[in-house]
């Protein structure tokens, strides 16, 4: 199952808006909508607080989704982000 819908249904069962959860993990209400509609991925900060939040493990919410998978691991590539900000850098 994606995380869109992870995230949606865990929201729905515990009886919260998106404007709510929004608020209890500081994002905005489009950011929460962009992570249920899989425009965008929540990073892996926001992983653990919805995993908090909702009652749902981190393994129910990110197993069976390879791009989240595939999304937290290129965020949390250090290496790469590093190689990144030297390129930028080296730009300027």
């Amino acid at each position: 199952m994606e995380i869109g819908k992870m995230l949606k249904d865990a929201r729905v069962n515990s009886g919260l808006t998106q404007e709510d959860v929004a608020d209890k993990i500081r994002v905005t209400r489009q950011t929460m909508s962009n992570w249920e509609n899989e425009k965008c991925y929540p990073d892996l900060i926001n992983v653990i607080e919805l995993s908090n939040l909702y009652g749902v493990s981190l393994d129910e919410l990110l197993k069976g989704d390879e791009k989240m998978i595939q999304h937290l691991e290129q965020s949390t590539d250090t290496v790469n982000s590093n190689k990144k900000l030297i390129g930028a850098i080296g730009v300027n």
